[in-house]
């Protein structure tokens, strides 16, 4: 293991043994935990951005507070998995995550898309094809089965998508692929003058519905659940849901 994850992994458990000694948690406060995923979670948007408001806004029609914090990925995961936290904000679901969290009705969905410099002297319909192209993922996600299983990509691990965009830029990798909106509004904030040097494509890579996921640990995750899915559907027929997209994702 990384020495970064390991000293990860040793602080997260010093802090669930330290949640265990200390006083009981009030079971209406749930503490959930995202990763920086603009414009769906992020500390520094209105509300901390459409997935957060999302979720805090379903759990609070059904009684319950949030406690909110935004960490990185590894963190986050590992942090839900041992108790630390009570809940994953945004979350894919896989059947390894599936053992550890119960996972509600999506919210959303993601649309994975690859992005390549401009100047890159192949199409994107040659991804997979082409033996060694070098993508950029984030530690932890897990895009599409596909991605995984072409010997002719080599997969190199960061922490966020900005860090994988920076290195496509300076070439130390050929492509990247994240959510289609968090792409768009990583370029636009971080590269606005050097907006022209990337290619988005057209085409999905992939789809992935975005879930509420509660960790298992906590006694009452069927429950929280069952009552989050009952809210979104409200919030779903009376247009709360629509309200709060329209706010956050240019219009929609």
């Amino acid at each position: 293991m990384p020495p970064i994850r390991l000293l990860t992994t040793l602080l997260l458990c010093l802090l669930a043994l330290a949640a265990v000694a200390g006083e009981s948690h009030d079971p209406r406060l749930l503490r959930l935990v995202g990763d920086s995923w603009p414009p769906y979670v992020d500390e520094s948007l209105p509300g901390k951005g459409a997935a957060t408001e999302v979720v805090t806004t379903a759990l609070e029609r059904v009684g319950y507070r949030s406690a909110v914090q935004i960490r990185e990925w590894d963190y986050v995961k590992q942090g839900a998995e041992l108790g630390i936290f009570d809940g994953l904000i945004a979350a894919w679901k896989t059947p390894a995550r599936e053992q550890r969290f119960l996972f509600s009705e999506p919210y959303l969905v993601s649309h994975i898309h690859l992005v390549k410099r401009s100047d890159a002297d192949f199409g994107f319909d040659q991804v997979g094809r082409i033996r060694g192209l070098v993508v950029g993922v984030v530690a932890g996600y897990r895009y599409s089965d596909k991605t995984y299983r072409n010997d002719n990509l080599i997969l190199v691990e960061s922490h966020h998508v900005l860090q994988n965009l920076d290195r496509l830029l300076k070439g130390e990798i050929d492509l990247t692929l994240a959510d289609a909106r968090v792409l768009k509004y990583l370029i636009a904030k971080h590269f606005p003058n050097e907006a022209n040097r990337f290619v988005i494509s057209p085409q999905e890579w992939s789809q992935r519905p975005v879930h509420f996921a509660v960790s298992k640990m906590n006694p009452h995750h069927a429950e929280i659940v069952g009552a989050f899915n009952r809210a979104l559907e409200a919030m779903r027929r009376d247009g709360t849901l629509k309200a709060i997209y329209r706010r956050h994702l240019e219009g929609e």
